[in-house]
């Protein structure tokens, strides 16, 4: 397999993968950024915590069900997870965060969850921007009720 050691930018929008070869990201230790979406089997993204140096991650229209990357990604300023199957995730290890997007998809993560995640997002230095649907009348109120997330 090829090393692209240089690459910063790499789409791979519908190009139908329905996972990454292992060892696919690896050769690429630069890439900031990075946008798989529209590669509905994409069911995993374990390896994308290699990308240290990723800023931007669009995995939107995935069949993604868990964020499961817990390393790395510490300057990643864009997580967009619009239109995916994720019912679980957790983003308080993404320090650097600006922008945060998830809503649609077949699953809605759980009221509880939904309160996690505002808190996880309350707690993010950056975070100047959120895109999700609330649609739990305690999610609302946590929303309403914190100073860093208030809705202007």
């Amino acid at each position: 397999m090829p090393s692209f050691l240089n690459l910063d930018t790499l789409f791979l929008r519908r190009s139908s993968m329905d996972e990454i070869p292992t060892g696919f990201l690896e050769k690429m230790p630069l890439v900031r950024v990075l946008d798989l979406s529209y590669n509905y089997c994409l069911e995993s993204c374990w390896q994308v915590h290699q990308l240290v140096n990723l800023e931007y991650l669009n995995m939107s229209f995935t069949s993604i069900k868990v964020w499961n990357i817990v390393g790395g990604l510490k300057k990643l300023r864009c997580l967009i997870l619009n239109f995916t199957h994720i019912k679980e995730i957790s983003i308080s290890n993404l320090s650097s965060l600006q922008l945060f997007s998830m809503h649609g998809g077949r699953l809605q993560i759980a009221c509880n969850e939904q309160k996690a995640l505002l808190e996880e997002l309350e707690n993010l230095e950056y975070i100047n921007e959120i895109s999700i649907i609330l649609d739990s009348d305690i999610s609302v109120k946590k929303l309403l009720s914190s100073y860093s997330c208030r809705v202007v």
